[in-house]
């Protein structure tokens, strides 16, 4: 099987709005091949799959400078409303973060089903991860969101298990 999304986010400008992220996954039942002599292993599969996500969850228009009104200016002796910029900073270079997964694995049922094993190994890679750093309280101004940051996850699943009616 093979996937391709197109995504596009208004969350981001215009030059990074649409990306593209492919995806692939493939199956063999070895247990079905006709070379395949061992009687004691009733199902045999491999498969494995990768591919890349993006995701966009972050505010609306974090790339635009955003304004207010309403607020009170004092010239004199006179209070006048008018517009201001709000305390969030921009960034127009803001994009997607994307995620890359590679999965493999094995399952296989072996005595008439009654015994049955699966193993997957797994990685998981997160880059251009979407946060807003810390910064001093002396800006005066929330900081703007941007891609930094990575993060990894790997590991493996293994799972046996015996299956038998007793009457």
């Amino acid at each position: 099987e093979f996937t391709l999304r197109y995504d596009g986010s208004s969350r981001f400008p215009k030059k990074n709005r649409f990306e593209f992220f492919p995806a692939f996954s493939a199956g063999w039942r070895i247990s079905e091949e006709k070379f395949f002599q061992i009687k004691e292993i009733t199902n045999l599969k491999l498969r494995g799959s990768w591919g890349q996500l993006g995701n966009q969850e972050i505010g609306n228009y974090a790339y635009h400078n955003r304004y207010s009104l309403g607020r009170l200016y004092g010239f004199g002796n006179i209070l006048y409303s008018g517009i201001t910029e709000d305390y969030y900073m921009s960034n127009e270079t803001i994009g997607w973060e994307n995620t890359e997964m590679i999965n493999a694995g094995v399952d296989m049922n072996m005595f008439d089903n009654k015994l049955s094993f699966v193993f997957d190994w797994f990685i998981r890679n997160t880059n251009s991860i979407l946060m807003s750093l810390p910064q001093p309280a002396l800006l005066g101004a929330y900081p703007p969101t941007i891609n930094a940051g990575a993060v990894e996850n790997k590991g493996f699943e293994f799972q046996i298990g015996w299956h038998e009616k007793k009457l």
